[in-house]
């Protein structure tokens, strides 16, 4: 396997998510591949659409959302649902993902 095949189909969902000024919008779909239907949808499967959705939706910006550590990764969760039917063959990596 190719070392940039590979890269692309790695996914890291860490326990501690990295916040910055980005949209929702730019955190789920950096390379601005997917319609909003589809990141809403995959907000909705994981039960953090409602919070966003009061937050500015997808254009409402991160850091501003107040989202917890569970929520965060909760929307690492969502950018990887949304991009699951671009990458066959994906691994996911998480980050002490049975700790409390």
């Amino acid at each position: 396997v190719e070392a940039c095949t590979l890269r692309q189909r790695l996914t890291t969902i860490s326990q501690d998510s990295f916040v910055d000024s980005s949209t929702f919008r730019e955190e789920l779909d950096p390379d601005e591949q997917h319609s909003d239907d589809t990141l809403i949808a995959s907000l909705i499967e994981l039960n953090v659409w409602d919070k966003i959705s009061a937050c500015g939706g997808l254009d409402g910006k991160r850091i501003e959302a107040n989202l917890s550590s569970g929520e965060g990764q909760l929307v690492s969760i969502a950018r990887l649902i949304a991009s699951a039917s671009n990458a066959a063959g994906s691994v996911v990596i998480l980050d002490e993902a049975t700790s409390r």
